[in-house]
């Protein structure tokens, strides 16, 4: 897994490249996301562009950096979710825990003040 990380503000950019998440390299981005959160910096986007599929370690593992995100008071939105990995986040009702945005941009200006 490919993993970038750029700042903006009081929000962290977290583009994700790989085939399917939920492989055992998927690790790394919640041990970011918990780097990310000691850092101070507690709103998080997900930018999912590269993401093609996801299974339900994938999917533990997103739901596990929104736990951490909301311990530590932030928010975490999704960015460029691919039709195949929004109809997983709908069938599995997750979707309700996510706010999903086209772009990193769009989900950027969602936060009020970055």
């Amino acid at each position: 897994m490919d993993l970038k990380q750029s700042i903006k503000g009081n929000v962290a950019i977290l583009s994700i490249s790989v085939k399917m998440m939920g492989d055992t390299q998927s690790q790394q981005l919640h041990e970011n996301v918990k780097h990310t959160l000691e850092k101070g910096v507690t709103n998080i986007i997900l930018d999912l562009k590269n993401v093609r599929l996801i299974n339900s370690i994938g999917i533990g593992l997103i739901m596990a950096c929104w736990s951490s995100v909301e311990k530590a008071g932030g928010q975490l939105k999704l960015a460029n979710v691919g039709e195949k990995v929004y109809d997983v986040l709908t069938i599995t009702e997750l979707d309700q825990f996510f706010e999903n945005y086209d772009s990193v941009e769009a989900a950027l200006t969602s936060f009020s003040s970055y």
